[in-house]
């Protein structure tokens, strides 16, 4: 980085910044909690989903593959021990749980939804038993260790863009309700492709109730016709029925103490079909943030379901959350909760003088946070909505234990979380920080203030210099946010108080207009070296997020390269072509001073390849050490059965890649003692998801050659959506999709497969190469702009060349797949091609890792001069 900067705000600011406490000796009590990671007793979670705190007191926490745990936990957190009820081979796609609180069995039985999911299949009209027909059920597992497994509600919808069968809750009528997500976007067909190509049917987009302990119960629901998705399909048979519709994908559900059911429900995402505004007319795309619902019988939610809406026109209507209630739609209470707000849990335990005690706790994905509804006496209203957690990664449910403790599924970092309540007596409050530091002299500035032991919106005061601040909230004991007064130019006091205590931070704000005198300090960003990712140019992300303007505020961003602007955004990534490039940022702040600082980019045509062997981790705890030594030993003579498997890229045993285990590979392993590179780590994870495969359904895995083997891959629901491109491979998709999956890069779970021609391998394909698939808009750094994605976090360093198609066209469709594919495509033109043409926009973000073939360019660079077929 070649930054030119002025130190001297930065001393000036630290000067004026200091803290002052003030004690008392009473006062409402401050909602504070310890926070850690559930670890211990082997435990280790991949990817998890959904979890519950069982009768017995044991934490059962899923993970999205389907294996369930059952963990005893000491005081601390610490894992005791651990039983497995379920395996990735028994279940999959489990998101919710749920326990029956009036059966009195041991052990208690134990209600899961799951399902084989259809995500990204394009088929709108799957055959019976296939991905994509009504694989969704409630599955009961019960008696001596969890040995019985019984499937209690079958035939449950499942759509192509992994809305399914979710949360449960046994209600105080006895009866189980589940919630269950729609097929479509908005209440019709996605007409660009891609996700959303089912129909609505009638027990999508609802909760669904069932009498599962009635006498001559049968679950077993049926449709005319069979398996097939469209808008006339009846249900024929199986005691579900909806009990309130008009949800889009309602996430988690429960029962109240109060005797009232609340849903979270996920909004429309723009580009993924428009809203159905009648039984036979339709609007422009739609978008909207997440709901909280109060759940009553018979009501309707505002997403379309034309299907019930042949007998129930009130149901053909789009409304969004932001609508007021009327004779047709129920409101939800809360509207505009943050992009994929999903867990749901009641708060029960009587703790922090019953602050928390009734209130709602939710998780949102997106913005990684936990948050705390208060409710208003009868339940029906929001008071508030605060923010009690931040920093989590991709948080997807929420439980609480009967001592009060929060526990939260974080998928994104593949561990559960823990908050401990922490109620120690306090008599001080402190602040230590405002953020941004500095703003108008006119105020109306919103502002973040960290400290100590805050306690209510209700009763906290906020002051800048004695002057009051507005729109104050307290989000939780630690962060409390407000909105400046108008105030003189220079440092001035922030001044918190509430019934514990009051506090100072004094000179923590500073008021700046058209007379500061301190210039920003621009950050563009550590130097670059990365690969080439697609044809002729990388993508590279400019990050201009750590430049800061110590008496006042930034008011731009410039971003150029010569006299070329590239962008005005702080965040946005462009593309790059090979040789070295200086880029200049330039930031503005609001008196007018400008500071640059320069950041070089290397373009390379080729990218470092990870270590030769990979990392010979053998036991899996981190480490290369003597305990991988003795299980090599105890290998002595196995030889690989593997075909078409590459000799100098193995990563197990065979370290010499000869194909045999002998004493040859002990002094290469013995060679690497020490701790395995992250990257080695997961690069290892990624291959060895390639070599043993479990079949849905199926209580065996594939031994050995897992995806090496095309027909597994078939098998397991991938389709050939291009033909074979020479150095890229005939390209099959998990399920049929095209424009991504998730936001989340599993490893154990590529979204596409790679393979080239082969005489010598079985099913006459070889495979070369996993490649992930996150999409665009997914990753944009300015929400409004649909251009301004950034690459994933992927592996650690730059070599994971990700990159997208613009304007990707498939078509050709011949029965099992696509025959031709090309970018740079018109929508209008590609959807007028023949054989079922798919089209998008950007075609997702792309990594290859070549696992299985050679690519002497680059482990993941985007064409292999190695696979062009034999």
């Amino acid at each position: 980085m070649l930054r030119r900067l002025t130190m001297s705000g930065l001393i000036l600011l630290a000067a004026f910044a200091s803290v002052q406490q003030v004690t008392t000796t009473s006062g409402t009590v401050p909602i504070n909690f310890t926070r850690g990671t559930i670890a211990g007793s082997g435990f280790a979670t991949s990817l998890p989903s959904t979890l519950e705190v069982g009768p017995d007191g044991r934490l059962y926490v899923a993970d999205t593959n389907g294996r369930i745990q059952a963990l005893t936990l000491d005081a601390n957190k610490n894992v005791t021990a651990v039983q497995q009820i379920t395996t990735n081979t028994q279940l999959q796609e489990v998101f919710g749980i749920a326990f029956d609180p009036d059966d009195a069995s041991v052990p208690a039985p134990i209600y899961v939804t799951n399902t084989i999911s259809g995500f990204g299949d394009a088929s709108p009209a799957p055959g019976s038993g296939e991905p994509g027909s009504y694989a969704g059920k409630v599955t009961k597992i019960s008696g001596a260790g969890y040995g019985t497994r019984t499937d209690i509600i079958t035939g449950l919808p499942v759509s192509n863009s992994g809305h399914e069968a979710n949360g449960l809750a046994f209600g105080p009528d006895g009866r189980l309700y589940v919630g269950q997500g729609g097929t479509t976007n908005g209440g019709l067909i996605n007409p660009a492709g891609g996700l959303f190509q089912r129909h609505e049917v009638p027990t999508g987009g609802a909760i669904l109730v069932a009498d599962v302990n009635e006498p001559g119960y049968d679950g077993n629901i049926t449709y005319s016709t069979p398996n097939i998705y469209s808008a006339t399909v009846d249900q024929t048979g199986g005691d579900v029925s909806v009990y309130a519709s008009g949800l889009r994908n309602p996430y988690d559900i429960v029962w109240h103490t109060n005797g009232l059911l609340y849903n979270t429900d996920n909004g429309p995402n723009g580009g993924y079909g428009p809203p159905s505004l009648t039984c036979i007319t339709q609007g422009t795309d739609t978008a909207a943030l997440d709901e909280l619902n109060l759940i009553e019988e018979g009501n309707y939610y505002g997403h379309p379901n034309r299907n019930r809406g042949r007998t129930d026109a009130r149901q053909c209507t789009y409304h969004a959350g932001t609508e007021p209630s009327n004779a047709g739609y129920t409101a939800p209470i809360a509207a505009n909760l943050p992009a994929s707000s999903d867990g749901l849990v009641e708060y029960k335990q009587n703790l922090f003088g019953g602050q928390l005690q009734g209130d709602l706790l939710y998780v949102s994905w997106v913005e990684n946070t936990l948050h705390r509804v208060q409710l208003s006496g009868d339940g029906r209203t929001v008071v508030e909505d605060s923010t009690l957690a931040t920093g989590l990664q991709n948080a997807l449910d929420v439980a609480v234990g009967p001592d009060g403790t929060i526990y939260v599924a974080e998928y994104g970092a593949s561990r559960v979380t823990f908050f401990r309540p922490n109620t120690a007596p306090v008599s001080s409050i402190s602040v230590t920080g405002v953020s941004p530091v500095a703003g108008p002299d006119a105020g109306g500035q919103h502002v973040t203030i960290s400290g100590t032991n805050f306690t209510t919106t209700a009763e906290t005061t906020v002051t800048f210099d004695g002057v009051a601040a507005t729109n104050i909230k307290v989000e939780n004991s630690t962060t409390l946010t407000a909105t400046t007064p108008a105030g003189a130019v220079g440092p001035a006091n922030v001044f918190v108080s509430n019934s514990v205590g009051s506090a100072t931070l004094n000179g923590g704000y500073t008021y700046a207009t058209g007379g500061g005198t301190i210039p920003p300090i621009a950050d563009a960003g550590d130097d670059v070296t990365t690969p080439i990712a697609h044809v002729d140019h990388a993508h590279v992300t400019l990050d201009g997020r750590g430049s800061i303007d110590p008496d006042g505020f930034i008011a731009s961003y410039e971003w150029r390269e010569g006299t070329t602007v590239l962008s005005t955004n702080y965040l946005d990534s462009v593309q790059m072509y090979e040789g070295q490039h200086t880029v200049t940022l330039t930031v503005t702040d609001n008196d007018g001073f400008v500071h640059t600082d320069d950041v070089r980019i290397i373009v390379t045509a080729t990218a470092e390849n990870p270590k030769l062997y990979y990392c010979n981790d053998i036991n899996d705890d981190g480490v290369n050490n003597p305990a991988d030594l003795g299980l090599v030993a105890q290998a002595y003579g196995k030889k690989f059965t593997i075909t078409g498997y590459q000799p100098l890229y193995n990563r197990l045993k065979d370290a010499n890649g000869d194909r045999t285990i002998n004493v040859a590979d002990l002094g290469i392993t013995a060679s690497m003692y020490g701790a395995c590179p992250l990257v080695d780590q997961m690069i290892r994870d990624s291959a060895r998801a390639m070599e043993t495969v479990v079949p849905p359904g199926s209580t065996t895995g594939i031994p050995n050659i897992g995806f090496q083997d095309i027909r597994n891959a078939r098998a397991l629901g991938y389709v050939q959506v291009t033909p074979f491109i020479p150095q890229q491979g005939a390209h099959y998709m998990r399920s049929g999709g095209l424009t991504g999956q998730d936001a989340v890069m599993d490893l154990l779970y590529p979204e596409s497969l790679l393979y080239e021609p082969s005489s010598t391998t079985p099913g006459g394909w070889k495979l070369g190469a996993p490649m992930y698939v996150v999409p665009y808009d997914l990753t944009l750094a300015v929400p409004t702009d649909p251009d301004s994605g950034i690459p994933p976090d992927g592996f650690p360093g730059n070599d994971d060349a990700w990159h997208y198609h613009l304007d990707l066209c498939v078509w050709g469709w011949n029965g099992t797949g696509y025959t031709q594919v090309a970018e740079n495509v018109p929508q209008s033109t590609c959807l007028g091609r023949p054989g079922n043409p798919v089209w998008t926009a950007h075609a997702g973000w792309l990594l290859h890792i070549w696992n299985f073939e050679v690519n002497p360019v680059g482990r993941f660079v985007e064409n292999s001069p190695n696979f062009v077929g034999n």
